[in-house]
């Protein structure tokens, strides 16, 4: 796999595939991307999605990973929000997620991406 960064152009060559993407600075941050990334983790591990978190107690039946934006570039810091288990999986598996404050800032400028 070969990487090139051209300005605010990203190539990733693999034999048989090219992708292109590149992110729009003049977009509006959405709540829609927010939610899509959040929602892809929904069926993972714990230890899929564990950058910069601390596991509480959510209720009596499930815990919550709580997620604080300092090593996510693409959400604003005042966005906190976690995901949440059941306390008796041992894998720890993502059932949900919620925002905890700050869902106005829950917001990621979307990309776009072009494959040929």
């Amino acid at each position: 796999m070969l990487e090139i960064f051209i300005g605010l152009w990203l190539v990733v060559v693999i034999p048989g595939w090219t992708w292109v993407g590149y992110q729009n600075l003049t977009a509006v941050p959405e709540y829609e991307v927010f939610e899509r990334s959040a929602n892809y983790y929904i069926g993972k591990k714990e230890k899929e999605y564990k950058n910069n978190i601390i596991r509480e107690d959510y209720n009596s039946t499930h815990y919550i990973y709580v997620i604080y934006n300092s090593v996510q570039p693409d959400i604003d810091k005042r966005c906190i929000y976690g995901h949440i288990t059941k306390k008796n999986d041992p894998e720890q598996i993502s059932i949900g997620w919620a925002i905890i404050s700050g869902k106005e800032y829950c917001k990621i400028k979307p990309k776009y991406v072009f494959s040929f």
